[in-house]
């Protein structure tokens, strides 16, 4: 069984006052500073919210001290179109 996190996602543009936005999701280590998240928002909550996903973003989960960095994004092939985010641990 995989364990939920929450997360926080915030926008690397300091130039706009873009709220962060509250995601869950789990969590998969792949090397020494890779994680994978698979995010339970889909890429129509985020269009919906017009809040578009790019690398640079930062991901926060919460009770982690750690933060990383997106550094692709990508959706599944079928419904639901869950949000897959590759990061780097800072």
């Amino acid at each position: 069984m995989k364990t939920t996190y929450d997360l926080t996602i915030r926008s690397n543009r300091t130039d706009y006052k873009i709220k962060d936005r509250l995601c869950s999701g789990t969590r998969q280590s792949v090397g020494y500073n890779e994680v994978i998240f698979e995010l339970d928002q889909t890429r129509n909550w985020f269009a919906r919210d017009h809040f578009s996903l790019k690398p640079g973003f930062k991901v926060l989960p919460e009770g982690d001290s750690y933060e990383y960095v997106v550094t692709s994004v990508s959706y599944h092939d079928k419904r639901p179109y869950k949000t897959i985010l590759k990061t780097v641990r800072l």
